[in-house]
């Protein structure tokens, strides 16, 4: 008895099961985005807080205030790069797991209604981080970033240009493979 059980929950978690989720991929990319955009403005901020308390002490040699200098310049450049270089991995990465999920064509309109949910989130979030920066305490790290006020200004565009993508990966490729 406990045999046809045991048979039955490993036909359940077999490949022919597994749902895709445009709702769950887009979020994940969305939310790790955003929380990065934040972090990196603040933490331009804290750097730079930190690099005027340094220039200020008198009890640490021009060689190690060069230093601090020199890494508040290029905090902004470096971060700037890496932002856009972990946005394209993670719309990569989100591609291929959608790709490599067999997903039932049913779930499409599920997936185009919550789709919708994600451009109205990540609108929110744009919005949001275009007043964070719009702020004057911010506003001076902020616009050091053009690559995160690119992707910011665009963020509804981006989600609705990768979000196709996803549900091609998801939904498309059985036609394609066919």
């Amino acid at each position: 008895m406990m045999r046809n059980k045991r048979k039955k929950t490993r036909k359940t978690f077999s490949s022919n099961f597994k749902k895709g989720n445009v709702f769950l991929d887009s979020m994940t990319w969305i939310v790790i985005a955003f929380i990065m955009i934040v972090a990196i403005i603040f933490g331009k901020m804290i750097f730079t807080e930190v690099n005027s308390t340094v220039q200020a002490d008198d009890y640490l040699s021009p060689e190690n205030k060069a230093r601090v200098d020199t890494l508040n310049t290029n905090y902004a450049g470096f971060f700037d790069g890496l932002f856009m270089f972990v946005l394209i991995l993670l719309v990569i990465m989100v591609l291929v797991a959608s790709f490599m999920i067999d997903a039932h064509p049913v779930f499409f309109i599920v997936s185009l209604i919550l789709f919708f949910v994600i451009m109205f989130v990540g609108a929110m979030l744009s919005n949001g981080i275009q007043e964070l920066g719009s702020d004057a305490d911010i506003s001076a790290s902020y616009n050091q970033f053009p690559n995160i006020i690119f992707v910011v200004e665009n963020f509804v565009a981006v989600v609705v240009i990768v979000g196709f993508f996803i549900m091609l990966a998801l939904y498309a490729k059985n036609r394609l493979m066919s």
